[in-house]
């Protein structure tokens, strides 16, 4: 409901075309290793609620360090995080030159799975849900040039009958009542850009 409600409300995600380099675009990738939180299995948003995105998630407890893109559930042999389902976090900083004021500034995700929240200085400035289409967000009015750039992405990985593919956890009960949990996740699985579009300027009196 919360994912929903916000994406009436906030303008400048959608889904586009293959990423290019020519006279008026260029692009940064912002592959590699990323901050990486995990909320506790199937919290109620808890990060949302306590605005994690104000943080620096490397100083947070349980703070790691995640490859992007990568799917995190096969990167471990850590049960928890190999069978977690709901929120994790990703966090990395990133770099734009005064040089570049003239242009218009994206981040563009190539798949993300499933539900997508995008913090920029510690702004929200999108949400997306779907795991299989690129989007990208405008990002022009928030980003500080000659200067740090915090990027944050909270992402649920949570499927269920109305998503495409559908899935559903569910909890089995075991004979020394402990509970295994069955389900599908991947989070970021494709390549992520920051990019640049130069823009036209009109100059008036």
């Amino acid at each position: 409901m919360f994912l929903l409600l916000l994406s009436a409300l906030i303008p400048g995600v959608c889904t586009i075309l293959q990423v290019q380099r020519n006279e008026r675009r260029f692009y940064d990738q912002l592959d590699g290793l990323w901050t990486f939180v995990r909320e506790e299995r199937n919290s109620p948003s808890v990060g949302i609620k306590r605005d994690w995105h104000l943080y620096d998630l490397s100083e947070f407890e349980n703070a790691t360090v995640m490859p992007v893109p990568s799917a995190y559930n096969d990167l471990t042999a850590d049960r928890e995080v190999r069978e977690h389902v709901g929120w994790v976090w990703y966090q990395r900083k990133f770099f734009v030159s005064v040089r570049d004021k003239y242009y218009r500034h994206f981040v563009r995700f190539s798949s993300v799975q499933y539900y997508a929240v995008v913090f920029i200085n510690k702004k929200i400035v999108g949400i997306h849900v779907g795991g299989h289409l690129p989007f990208e967000i405008d990002i022009t009015n928030h980003v500080l040039f000659d200067d740090e750039n915090r990027l944050t992405v909270a992402v649920n990985n949570t499927l269920t009958s109305e998503t495409i593919p559908p899935g559903e956890f569910r909890y089995i009960q075991k004979q020394h009542g402990g509970r295994k949990q069955y389900s599908d996740g991947f989070v970021i699985l494709e390549k992520m850009f920051q990019e640049n579009v130069k823009q036209r300027l009109s100059i008036s009196e």
